[in-house]
């Protein structure tokens, strides 16, 4: 039976719920009672953070005591409860968002929402991202996800910066937008359509990531490899995959290798000298991929990989995974 990241011993968050600060003059106006109780809903089911001071807990226990007597005692426990966590809170936990009495219903809509998660492909993009978040441990991401407190968009690849600025408008003072994109990169370095996409999105406040290599499918570790095809063939293929160098393996069609497996070997020009000096029995061996089902497969796998097989020679990907699923946890 498939565990859930939640339910093992050993989950740990890279980062926790986004971080509110409520100013001590947000708790003055009676209208407010209704986003300041979804605010504090959420601070006790853990899918915000509160960051208080003494000034604003005093203000919001006398708010309550008045308007919403039943709730004052949980909210001055869960204020004292914040002040000692924010005492233990690392140095490069990120800073808080203000909220006041002018923005209080913005961004109390903006929160209430699900993070947005702008991907080219929701099934396989989707599957990626939730396997790496099971494989790491990312429990933030992965309850996330599983309580609907973030959902994927479907952009198609193309559409993806139109979809994720049309998401973008929907937010008003709290933008929870993360994009990912594959680089399509050849070679290392290469700069893409994916990187002018990428920078024209983060201008407009969204968070977003290029994979650096060339797609998703480049991440995914041998051991998954082995169950995308017949047992031979697929064995041979692999076998011939560990011995390329981290550059050629993540630049490498993972899913059409080198052409037709039934056709000469052909490598594109794209790739400049990157395979120049690869033996031709492992550019034969390479031919026809790994077929669509990548992530598919990877999926599947999730619930009994470790990060250990992201930190092989050829493939040491589990920093960039970890920043990766850092940038979307701080978004949620």
């Amino acid at each position: 039976m498939r565990r859930s990241c939640l339910q093992r011993r050993s989950c740990l968050n890279l980062v926790g719920p986004m971080r509110i600060k409520i100013t001590a003059d947000t708790f003055d106006n009676s209208d407010s009672i209704r986003g300041l109780l979804n605010l504090l809903e959420w601070f006790a089911e853990s899918r915000h953070d509160w960051v208080p001071d003494t000034e604003s807990i005093e203000a919001a226990a006398r708010y309550f005591a008045t308007h919403a007597p039943s709730v004052s005692t949980m909210c001055t426990d869960l204020g004292t409860k914040a002040i000692v966590a924010e005492a233990w809170a690392p140095s490069t936990t990120p800073a808080p968002i203000s909220i006041s009495r002018d923005n209080l219903r913005d961004a109390v809509e903006d929160l209430g929402k699900p993070a947005v998660l702008v991907v080219e492909d929701l099934l396989n993009d989707g599957a990626f991202i939730y396997s790496l978040a099971e494989v790491f441990k990312e429990a933030r991401v992965y309850e996330a996800l599983n309580k609907g407190w973030a959902v994927f968009r479907h952009s198609g690849g193309e559409r993806l910066e139109l979809v994720a600025k049309s998401e973008r408008d929907s937010f008003h003072h709290v933008v929870r937008i993360f994009a990912l994109l594959d680089s399509d990169r050849w070679s290392p370095g290469q700069v893409t359509k994916s990187h002018k996409k990428a920078r024209q999105l983060a201008a407009d406040g969204i968070e977003v990531h290029v994979l650096e290599l060339r797609e998703a499918e480049n991440y995914v570790p041998n051991s998954v490899l082995f169950l995308c095809g017949k047992h031979k063939i697929i064995n041979r293929r692999v076998n011939a995959l560990k011995k390329l160098t981290k550059e050629q393996r993540g630049y490498y069609d993972m899913k059409y290798g080198f052409g037709r497996p039934d056709e000469p070997a052909r490598i594109r020009s794209e790739h400049g000298t990157l395979f120049s000096d690869t033996p031709a029995e492992l550019i034969k061996a390479l031919r026809g991929g790994f077929g669509t089902k990548i992530l598919a497969r990877f999926r599947e796998r999730s619930p009994y990989l470790a990060p250990t097989e992201f930190e092989r020679p050829n493939l040491d990907t589990a920093d960039e995974i970890r920043e990766i699923l850092q940038k979307i946890a701080t978004i949620i």
